[in-house]
């Protein structure tokens, strides 16, 4: 006898469900993203996912105002999904930036869902500012280019409020504290690539002696002490120091900065010592890694621009003369003023330098003009302008919108930056001209008009913008054009661009809602009114980026009172994770057509691990049932043991909890499977 129950306990084996899976997340919190202006982006805080008994991938959705991607520099936008490998979601790194466009305190919930997993969610935080909080009229007036721009800047920024050299270390938590409140080390703080082993604590960690990376952090002058013998208020200017760890400032030492060939050391991120190869100087550089590249920069033309009276005096101290010309213009050497040019196209000024910029303001009275204007550098110097893009934004979509005002999505190319054309009527025909700045205003018609009614209605870093001002008997189609710089130095990529379908708002909606019943999910929409509304297709995604048409309804085709429309999803538990998205596409009668908000349903996750079958052994017509979800329907199917089905009792409501046998079954060893959900489990029964 036990020979036997040993084989039926092994056949059991053969019959339990898939284990649900289980998704994990390398952080718990992503901190605080700070202040950003509307329509920029801040620099991505990251982290890692990965999944147990994964069935179809994961699913990762940003709140409004956030962004997420798999690639540092590029493809942002609402949601992506990560494929999994057999049953298992390998390590993937994501990416998560905070991109507003709208002002206020803006929040929400990052979601991570897949097929029979837990749904994880990750809070991100982050407030909009409505401005670069430049002073009104700063740089009223400044208009020259040459040396004269220079000399224009000098006059601006000099006499600025001096700081002792122990002010920078209570200074240093208001300007460079990262989103979880430790020190913004440029030299330590990864944003992609190689993370450091450690992170500094602001006072605590700061320097002291150090021997090795992470002992500490101290005072890092980008432009050398020894250029200016540590003269006041030079030795003291925060613009050009900055926060840094010990070891790693100490092997940089004097060195200029420059691009590295061969290499004598690497920091933990990746920052090299070694030989130049930048064009025109071969000996010994340091290069940060690429995401501060641009800071660095600014910081030493801010010196030239800054120190203009006295910079030319500075060549004969130390090593200055590796890099300074011995003159006020252009005050560096050819080879360096290059580099500084280039680091400064590629990495523009970010979110990160312009809250440093009006952090260091309200401390010394003054600014640093090249984050404020980064066209000020091409305006001086005169050199290279930054490269056009090669990718462009792609799934342009309308995620929103109401009789007047849409909301648009979209996710990123490799651009720095990007702008939206919208037209009325008829397809974009107009394109931007490089070296031309246009203005965005998100209310249709205000801002930049590129000829022929082509308004520009988004120009910034990311992903969205809500367009006001629309009428709702026309159409109207957009164009989004990649691009880098900024203003007179703008370098748009007008040969590969996104445009898209023809958008309209021919319906006032008042709601869409589904709630789950059963199996089934339960859709109800409402319009206040229509015009020339053919129908609505009713479309499901189990990751809100990919779509499939399930049904459709008849629309009331041009109506001035209120709609009510109904469709039921059936048996959407066996087909979805514990979330499902809906949206609805509305048909003109002339093919035209648009799409409604998304909507999404949590579907519960039903869990029969206490499932319990009696009496058994069973002796009368009927077994009983326990441990079910009693707000669901189930089945049950009953299997020999050779593992052929006998007999199913199908969609059996769960306040029911038994089964009629009535000696359908003979007497003998049999497995009873019962389904319920997503879930199953399949327990022994002796029938007697």
């Amino acid at each position: 006898m036990k020979r036997i129950i040993f084989l039926l306990l092994g056949l059991v084996c053969a019959f339990q469900s898939i284990k649900a899976g289980t998704i994990f997340l390398s952080k718990t919190n992503l901190g605080n993203f700070g202040s950003c202006p509307v329509n920029y982006a801040t620099a991505p805080a990251r982290y890692k996912v990965w999944g147990t008994n994964i069935n179809s991938g994961v699913t990762i959705t940003a709140p409004l105002h956030f962004e997420v991607s798999l690639n540092v520099n590029q493809n942002y936008g609402k949601a992506l999904f990560i494929p999994n490998n057999g049953t298992a979601l390998d390590t993937t790194e994501v990416f998560v930036r905070f991109a507003p466009f709208q002002t206020g305190a803006l929040n929400g919930l990052l979601s991570h869902t897949s097929p029979g997993s837990n749904t994880v969610n990750l809070n991100v935080v982050g407030t909009a500012a409505s401005g670069l909080n430049v002073p009104a009229n700063y740089y009223s007036g400044i208009t020259q280019t040459g040396s004269a721009l220079l000399t224009a800047l000098y006059n601006k920024i000099a006499g600025h409020t001096t700081i002792s050299y122990a002010g920078l270390w209570t200074a240093f938590p208001n300007s460079d504290a990262f989103y979880d409140g430790k020190v913004w080390d440029i030299y330590s703080t990864a944003i992609s690539g190689t993370s450091a082993a450690y992170t500094f604590t602001f006072s605590t960690n700061q320097c002291g002696s150090y021997s090795v990376e992470g002992d500490c952090y101290n005072r890092e002058h980008s432009f050398p002490q020894s250029w200016f013998t540590s003269s006041s208020p030079m030795v003291s200017d925060m613009y050009h120091i900055y926060p840094t760890d010990g070891k790693v400032n100490g092997m940089r030492s004097n060195y200029p900065y420059g691009d590295v060939g061969t290499t004598t050391y690497v920091s933990q991120i990746g920052g090299k010592l070694g030989t130049s190869v930048s064009p025109g100087y071969t000996a010994v550089v340091f290069e940060p890694v690429d995401e501060y590249k641009g800071d660095l920069a600014r910081a030493q033309l801010y010196m030239a621009a800054r120190y203009n009276n006295l910079i030319a005096s500075w060549q004969v101290n130390g090593n200055a003369n590796d890099v300074l010309a011995g003159n006020a213009y252009p005050a560096f050497d050819d080879w360096q003023l290059n580099l500084l040019v280039k680091w400064h196209n590629q990495d523009p000024p970010s979110v990160k330098e312009i809250n440093r910029n009006n952090a260091v303001f309200n401390v010394q009275a003054n600014r640093n003009p090249f984050v404020d204007s980064p066209q000020f550098v091409n305006r001086i110097w005169g050199l290279a302008k930054p490269s056009e893009p090669t990718i462009a934004s792609s799934q342009l979509n309308l995620d929103s919108f109401t009789t007047t005002a849409a909301r648009l999505r979209w996710k990123t190319g490799n651009g720095n930056r990007r702008i939206v054309i919208m037209k009325m009527g008829s397809a974009v025909n107009q394109l931007p001209l490089d070296s031309v700045n246009y203005s965005a205003s998100s209310v249709f018609g205000s801002g930049s008009n590129l000829g022929g009614g082509n308004y520009v209605v988004y120009n910034g870093m990311g992903s969205g913008v809500i367009v006001t001002g629309l009428n709702p008997i026309q159409p109207y189609y957009l164009t989004v054009v990649e691009y880098n710089g900024i203003n007179k130095t703008a370098n748009y990529n007008t040969t590969n661009v996104l445009s898209s379908f023809p958008v309209f708002l021919p319906v006032e909606w008042l709601s869409f809602t589904g709630e789950l019943s059963n199996q089934n999910i339960e859709l109800q929409w409402k319009t206040a009114s229509e015009k020339n509304s053919y129908s609505f297709e009713i479309e499901r995604s189990f990751d809100a980026e990919n779509w499939e048409k399930i049904g459709e309804q008849l629309a009331a085709g041009n109506s001035n009172v209120q709609n009510k429309y109904f469709f039921t999803d059936e048996n959407i538990d066996e087909k979805s994770n514990s979330t499902v998205f809906y949206r609805l596409k509305q048909i003109d009668f002339d093919g035209q057509f648009s799409y409604s908000s998304i909507i999404s349903l949590n579907i519960p996750v039903t869990d029969l691990s206490n499932l319990v079958l009696y009496p058994n052994p069973l002796n009368g017509p009927s077994i009983h049932i326990n441990g079910i979800n009693e707000n669901q329907l189930f089945d049950v199917y009953v299997y020999d043991i050779t593992g052929s089905e006998v007999l199913s009792f199908l969609n059996n409501k769960a306040s029911k909890k038994s089964i009629e046998i009535n000696g359908q079954l003979k007497n003998g060893a049999y497995f009873f499977k019962v389904k319920q959900g997503n879930s199953e489990k399949t327990k022994l029964v002796i029938i007697e």
